[in-house]
């Protein structure tokens, strides 16, 4: 049976969600002077490790995640979006008539800032790491070998 949390041990938990970063959190929770001891590392990896922890960083992220209606397909959704809306972008600027619309469309996406390449290749990206499908692939080989020892005896 897992006991209670400290108030350090809680905050700790909260900050991990928040910050998305186990260091930072501990450096905030206990308040810690050295801002830039390597142990900060291995002292937050070991609170992490604990279940009454990890139990509850599991379930604050997970009623985080409801909060705001955030699941798998809608992350799913929002990465698909961007890569659309990029080819779109592509699409339009290489068309040989435009009409004024598709100028406007172009100018306002283009100079947004909103989205780059970079931004598309980094939602195909993250797609392909959610879908398990930058894993490297496996390759069975077998090979047999056979090795003659001669023994020299006198």
């Amino acid at each position: 049976m897992s006991r209670e949390l400290t108030i350090k041990e809680r905050k700790f938990a909260e900050l991990v969600v928040e910050l998305g970063n186990q260091s930072e959190a501990y450096r905030q929770a206990y308040d810690v002077t050295d801002k830039n001891g390597e142990w900060i590392k291995v002292k937050a990896s070991q609170l992490v490790k604990k279940d009454n922890i990890s139990i509850t960083i599991n379930e604050l992220k997970q009623q985080t995640a409801q909060k705001h209606q955030i699941d798998r397909d809608w992350i799913v959704q929002k990465y698909i979006g961007m890569v659309e809306t990029f080819e779109e972008i592509k699409r339009l600027m290489h068309q040989d008539k435009l009409t004024k619309n598709d100028k406007e469309k172009i100018y306002a996406m283009a100079n947004s800032g909103l989205l780059k390449g970079s931004d598309a290749k980094g939602a195909l990206d993250s797609l392909a790491k959610m879908l398990g499908m930058n894993e490297p692939e496996k390759i069975e080989q077998r090979q047999e070998i056979t090795i003659n020892v001669k023994r020299n005896r006198d």
